[in-house]
């Protein structure tokens, strides 16, 4: 017989977990304008004939069904753990002395109500990261760049180290962000393998009051994009000139490198 589904996910008195929340109930035969007896009718036709697809139909179309709504709903629940799971080993690269990320559980279905966690109210993904002068040390991680919709990531005023280098590499690759603060941490290294062009969406990039030396290469303002208006590299330990292709950044309105040992002005 061709059951109907309901989109309601089966519900339970204990937790339930992603997985089982992507399965749908069953709804009565009667929900569909179907009666009992009608049912019966057309399976005692159909059997009497030498071949009938009405044998078979059903089954097949029911069987799409399922497969179809469970893909819908279990697509969507697999984003928001997506990101759940990231930021959740984004934690665990961290030592939080204040336990400002106790919220932070790795069994709640969605992070959106989480200590500095904004999402976006249409589909759920998360948006925003701030965790600003929450005492944090350790390490960035890859992690972040698996929240695919993230606009803001802001980090300032804690104690994360790590090479400047590794640790942002992998953000680059976020389409939507265009904010990224790492202000007075402990991040080190140098700007040679960092090119602002990759960033697609940049408008604001704040690395001040870190531990960053050397000089800053030609490469580093290579293909900037119009986006980028706002850029701090100030209270480091950047050495040099200010190369020249620092004019591919058209739209930069805001610009500090003061309290390092730049040589020339722009």
């Amino acid at each position: 017989y061709l059951p109907c589904f309901s989109t309601s996910p089966v519900s339970s008195s204990s937790s339930v977990n992603a997985s089982s929340k992507n399965h749908q109930k069953l709804t009565s035969f009667s929900q569909c304008g179907l009666s009992h007896t009608s049912l019966k009718n057309i399976d005692h036709q159909a059997n009497h004939l030498p071949f009938s697809p009405f044998r078979t139909m059903p089954h097949i179309l029911s069987l799409s069904l399922f497969y179809l709504l469970f893909f819908i709903s279990g697509a969507y629940s697999f984003q928001l753990n997506d990101d759940l799971l990231a930021l959740i080993v984004f934690k665990s690269d961290l030592i939080d002395p204040q336990n400002a990320l106790k919220s932070w559980n790795e069994d709640d279905n969605s992070p959106c109500n989480w200590e500095g966690i904004v999402c976006n109210a249409e589909n759920g993904r998360v948006i925003t990261l701030n965790l600003n002068g929450l005492s944090l040390s350790g390490h960035i991680g890859r992690t972040l760049a698996k929240l695919e919709y993230i606009e803001t990531i802001s980090l300032s005023n804690n104690n994360i180290s790590g090479s400047i280098t590794q640790e942002i590499e992998e953000l680059s690759q976020l389409e939507h962000l265009s904010t990224l603060d790492l202000s007075q941490n402990k991040l080190f290294g140098t700007l040679d393998d960092i090119y602002l062009g990759d960033f697609p969406s940049l408008k604001s990039f704040d690395l001040s009051n870190n531990e960053i030396s050397g000089p800053i290469s030609s490469d580093f303002f290579r293909d900037c994009k119009p986006t980028l208006s706002f850029l701090s590299l100030s209270g480091n330990a950047i050495q040099g000139s200010i190369p020249t292709s620092i004019d591919s950044c058209t739209n930069l309105h805001f610009l500090n490198l003061s309290k390092n040992h730049i040589v020339n002005d722009i």
